[in-house]
């Protein structure tokens, strides 16, 4: 999976994690971002998502 992904900016999230802090990933709606959250999760460890539901009702999940 690695393979298949570029990732601009890992160093600086690698750096942050060194450090003890932690980082903000912003994300559009663009592209395969439906993998995002795996691939980090095997690249990283553990981190948190934070989302807002779609604004179109045809395509919003109800929790």
């Amino acid at each position: 999976m690695e393979q298949l992904f570029d990732i601009e900016g890992r160093q600086y999230l690698e750096a942050a994690i060194e450090m003890g802090r932690g980082g903000l990933l912003i994300c559009g709606h663009i592209g395969s971002w439906q993998v995002g959250p795996y691939l980090l999760g095997r690249l990283l460890g553990q981190f948190h998502v934070v989302a807002r539901p779609p604004d179109n009702p045809y395509v919003a999940l109800d929790a």
